[in-house]
């Protein structure tokens, strides 16, 4: 499992992970809408939203986060 998840700090590492049919794991903001927006432009959607804490910036939309989420799609 581990070898299907790869941690992402920035959308084009998101995106890649997400192109090579991964796991994205990264810091997510936990809003509805950048969800939402996440799943129009990749088709990946959340799988996890994890306990674990993790300050930094949202993958997509650079907001402050204290989330790791894990993000994929359904093959």
């Amino acid at each position: 499992l581990e070898s299907s998840i790869v941690d992402v700090d920035s959308w084009s590492e998101f995106e890649k992970a997400i192109e090579d049919k991964k796991l994205a794991r990264g810091a997510f903001c936990v809003k509805k809408e950048c969800e939402e927006k996440i799943k129009e432009k990749t088709q990946a959607t959340s799988r996890c939203i994890s306990s674990m804490e993790k300050k930094g910036k949202c993958v997509h939309c650079n907001n402050e986060s204290s989330k790791v989420a894990y993000f994929g799609k359904a093959y």
